[in-house]
């Protein structure tokens, strides 16, 4: 079966709430990344709230991606297919990196 897709939008910024995780933190977890790798590709992009710390090729890129997928705000996670299709998409979950990398290897099960 081929590999999915998992494109994160997240704030490398401080979250506005201490309790809210970032997406970027579960990419530094070694059990969340074992546990993925061999059914999804990580993408990460960093959508910060200060626009000015973008490149000129995301400033432009970033609207773009988020209209074709209809993200409203971040962080989210949506689950592509090769062509670039959207199959699924998810957000936070409780339990820390090891909960999500479950979350992700459920939602290809079902697929």
């Amino acid at each position: 079966m081929k590999k999915l897709l998992v494109v994160c939008m997240a704030m490398a910024v401080a979250a506005a709430f201490a309790d809210t995780p970032k997406f970027e933190n579960f990419k530094a977890k070694p059990e969340f990344v074992q546990a993925v790798e061999k059914d999804y590709v990580l993408v990460f992009i960093d959508h910060p709230q200060n626009r000015g710390l973008l490149s000129a090729r995301a400033k432009k890129e970033n609207p773009k991606f988020m209209k074709k997928y209809g993200i409203l705000g971040v962080p989210q996670a949506l689950i592509l297919d090769g062509d670039g299709n959207k199959v699924g998409e998810t957000g936070y979950r409780k339990g820390g990196a090891a909960a999500y990398a479950e979350h992700l290897l459920e939602i290809k099960r079902k697929r």
